[in-house]
């Protein structure tokens, strides 16, 4: 079976981004990276994961306020987008799906919240069901945050 592996960048000129996109490569027996494709519709594709199946990607698209799904074909490593919606914060960094793959937690760097996005059978996201304000005193970069995060 092929092994593939993926990769997220910055777009915009705001984060003085060149990338593309999502890049997808092969990755051979020696352990050489070939790219194979990109998907480049989306902005700021900036932090990647899977679901436990590896059958599903999710990516948050930093500087905005939203997550998006692909569905990856096995065969080839290809992508294909099956939906986005919003992380219900501003600046999503980071998601990640529990164990039970049942949904994706998304945090929002710029608002200091987390979001509890439902995942469909499909791979789709649905509206968050739950979003959780952190409180509490800023990070160690007092000029950048006004709240925790």
């Amino acid at each position: 079976m092929p092994r593939f592996a993926y990769a997220g960048c910055y777009t915009t000129p705001e984060r003085n981004g060149h990338g593309k996109g999502i890049a997808v490569f092969r990755v051979d027996a020696p352990g050489r990276w070939h790219q194979i494709d990109v998907t480049d519709t989306l902005p700021n594709p900036s932090f990647l994961a899977l679901d436990h199946t590896q059958s599903y990607l999710y990516a948050v698209h930093g500087d905005l306020d939203q997550v998006s799904a692909f569905a990856i074909d096995h065969r080839t490593g290809r992508l294909t987008p099956v939906g986005t919606q919003l992380s219900q914060g501003t600046n999503p960094v980071h998601l990640t799906p529990p164990p039970d793959n049942r949904r994706i937690l998304v945090a929002n760097y710029a608002t200091g919240t987390l979001a509890v996005l439902p995942r469909a059978t499909d791979g789709r996201l649905r509206p968050a069901d739950q979003v959780i304000e952190l409180t509490g005193t800023p990070g160690p970069h007092r000029t950048q945050q006004t709240g925790p995060h």
